[in-house]
């Protein structure tokens, strides 16, 4: 937390020498300089003398360098980031003027940005750590990430030390509210030797049954730009030519531990092939969502009819939330249309005809239950 961690470090000198306690009117200035830097100007003579200004500046203004975080470059978060902490470090040192008020009230809205709200927190428990079990338990259900990770591990710390009913009521909460999933099966293990069955594949929004259709023909690469009658209208009762002759519509189950379908179990171990999986999900409200997907396999993702994702890739891996797909919801009956090509390599990795798919909020909570594959 010291400035001998800062990313421009070597502007603490010209800090420890510039004037302190900037007013609010000349800061604003500098911190929208900040806020504007780039890669390309990192260097500049005026974005380090806004640093110097802002870096200088009355602790108290801390959280207006925090809430300029909401920047979408990196370089000027960081910018920011470092000039905040040389308030909070003259103000600790000091013993004046740290704004454990004002922070608080920052961290505690969800409207200011992640980035800048991690830093409150760090600066606050920093300044007292004791704050630390005050502040975590209110942070169990928060939209930053990071602040609800160190909110469900401290949690799970007090269910490991607890016994009995009051472990199981922990780590149930704790399950309930983490995003992390090695919080999660760490969670799901503890409650399983407690006798419970905690289901992962629910918990984190994964689609469990579909409607599978398939193989059509991918020799060549030839499908996938290629549109088979699926991508023009989803019919469950009805017949196509396939690649190997007449193919209809049927059932696919998630078997695997996080919500994998293997298509090989319902259409064979295909190559050169191409596969659609259909399902249909309720939501009780139009609000924004991501399609969260992974497959070994070349994709294409349809949300209500709107072509979400292209991806002609094939066997480069297929990591937990691969591909992540911002939506709207509408309210009521929500569409998913995936393609999934497989390609005519030999080689035993590149064997895998898979997918696995979630839906969640915009932080990666299960926005709703997985729901069955439906009729149109």
């Amino acid at each position: 937390m010291r400035l001998t961690h800062f990313l421009h470090a070597g502007l603490l000198g010209a800090v420890l020498g510039a004037a302190a306690g900037s007013d609010a009117a000349d800061l604003s200035p500098a911190i929208e300089r900040l806020a504007a830097a780039s890669g390309a100007s990192s260097a500049s003579p005026d974005l380090q003398q806004a640093w110097r200004r802002v870096a200088a500046g009355d602790p108290q203004r801390m959280t207006d360098v925090l809430a300029a975080m909401d920047a979408p470059s990196a370089t000027a978060q960081n910018w920011l980031r470092t000039a905040a902490d040389a308030m909070a470090e003259r103000a600790l040192e000091s013993g004046d003027g740290f704004p454990e008020a004002e922070l608080q009230q920052f961290l505690f809205n969800p409207d200011q940005p992640p980035r800048g709200r991690r830093a409150a927190y760090e600066w606050l428990v920093e300044n007292r750590p004791e704050l630390k079990a005050e502040l975590l338990p209110k942070l169990l259900n928060d939209q930053s990430v990071e602040l609800r990770y160190d909110a469900v591990a401290a949690l799970m710390d007090k269910a490991e030390a607890a016994s009995g009913g009051e472990q199981r009521e922990l780590y149930e909460q704790a399950f309930a509210s983490a995003l992390n999933l090695k919080q999660l099966q760490k969670c799901a293990e503890r409650l399983g030797e407690l006798g419970d069955k905690p289901d992962i594949v629910e918990a984190m929004g994964f689609i469990a049954d579909w409607k599978i259709i398939g193989p059509f023909d991918n020799v060549d690469g030839v499908g996938f730009d290629k549109a088979y009658p699926p991508e023009e209208r989803v019919q469950l009762d009805a017949t196509y030519p396939g690649k190997n002759g007449v193919v209809a519509w049927q059932d696919a189950e998630a078997e695997g531990a996080l919500g994998e379908v293997d298509l090989t179990e319902p259409l064979g171990p295909e190559k050169g092939a191409t596969a659609y999986l259909y399902a249909t999900f309720d939501s009780p409200a139009a609000v924004p969502a991501q399609v969260r997907y992974a497959s070994s396999n070349a994709t294409k993702l349809w949300v209500n009819g709107d072509e979400l994702a292209s991806n002609q890739v094939y066997h480069a891996g297929n990591p937990l939330d691969q591909f992540r797909c911002p939506v709207e919801l509408r309210e009521g009956e929500n569409t998913i249309l995936v393609k999934v090509c497989q390609n005519e390599q030999t080689e035993g990795w590149a064997q895998a005809w898979d997918l696995q798919l979630r839906i969640t909020d915009p932080i990666g909570k299960a926005l709703l239950p997985a729901t069955k594959g439906g009729e149109q």
